[in-house]
C-alpha cells in the first residue's frame, strides 16, 4: 500500500465509523472512543500496519464488536487482502445483520470487477513462479540469470503469501508444478531462453510492485 495520506473511499467510511463513536452498533464507550481516535490518526498518517496492530489486540480482548471487524475490513480490502476483507464483512453481518456496510462490503466483494482482480493477481503471481523456476536453471548454468533476480522473485511469492494467508496452497500446487515441468525441460533450456524469462520476470515484478501502491 502507497503511504499516500490520501484516504480511499472503502476505508474513509470505515474510518467515519471509528470517528463517530461506532454508530452502527451503538456501543459507544470511551474505550472504543480511544481505540477508534488512534486508529484514525495511524491511518491518516498513513500508517497501517500500527493501526492493524491496534484492531487486532482490541480484538482479542473485545471478539464481539462488529464494529472493530468493520474497520479492519475496510483496511484489508484497501489493501487488496479481498479474502481477508470478505471474512471480516461477514464476521459484521453476523454480529450486527442490519449493517448497511458490511453488506455493501460484500456485495463489493462478489462482484466480478473485483474476483477478476484476484484471478488477475494469481495468473500473475503463476507467471512469476514459473519464470522463477526457469530462472534457477538459468542461474545454474551461468546464464543471464544471476542472485539479484532470484531473490527478487522470492520475495514477491513470500509476500503474495503473506498479503493471501488463505491462498498458500495455491501458491504451493503452482511451486510444485512450475518445478516439475521445467524439470522435464531442463537440458533444453539454453540462452534464448533464459533472456526471455528474464526479461518477462522483470516486467512482473515491477507491475506487481506498482498493483502494491494503487
Amino acid at each position: 500500500m502507497s503511504s499516500s495520506k490520501t484516504i480511499p473511499l472503502a476505508l474513509a467510511f470505515s474510518m467515519s465509523l471509528v470517528t463517530c463513536c461506532y454508530g452502527e452498533s451503538a456501543t459507544y464507550n470511551a474505550e472504543n472512543y480511544d481505540i477508534g481516535n488512534r486508529v484514525n490518526t495511524y491511518l491518516q498518517r498513513g500508517e497501517t500496519q500500527r493501526a492493524m496492530d491496534l484492531l487486532s489486540k482490541a480484538l482479542k480482548i473485545d471478539r464481539e464488536n462488529a464494529d472493530l471487524y468493520l474497520v479492519r475490513a475496510g483496511i484489508y480490502e484497501d489493501t487488496r487482502r479481498f479474502d481477508l476483507a470478505l471474512d471480516d464483512y461477514l464476521t459484521v453481518l453476523r454480529l450486527n445483520p442490519d449493517s448497511v456496510q458490511g453488506l455493501a462490503g460484500v456485495k463489493r466483494l462478489t462482484s466480478e470487477k473485483v474476483l477478476g482482480v484476484r484471478e488477475q493477481v494469481e495468473q500473475k503471481t503463476r507467471d512469476i513462479i514459473k519464470f522463477y523456476e526457469i530462472g534457477k536453471v538459468c542461474r545454474d548454468k551461468n546464464i543471464v540469470f544471476s542472485d539479484f533476480d532470484i531473490t527478487g522473485a522470492v520475495g514477491r511469492i513470500n509476500l503474495f503469501n503473506l498479503n493471501n494467508n488463505n491462498q498458500a496452497s495455491f501458491v504451493k500446487s503452482v511451486e510444485m508444478e512450475a518445478k516439475s515441468h521445467v524439470n522435464i525441460f531442463s537440458d533444453q533450456i539454453d540462452e534464448a531462453d533464459c533472456e526471455y524469462s528474464l526479461s518477462e520476470l522483470r516486467k512482473l515484478l515491477q507491475w506487481s510492485e506498482i498493483s502494491d501502491t494503487r
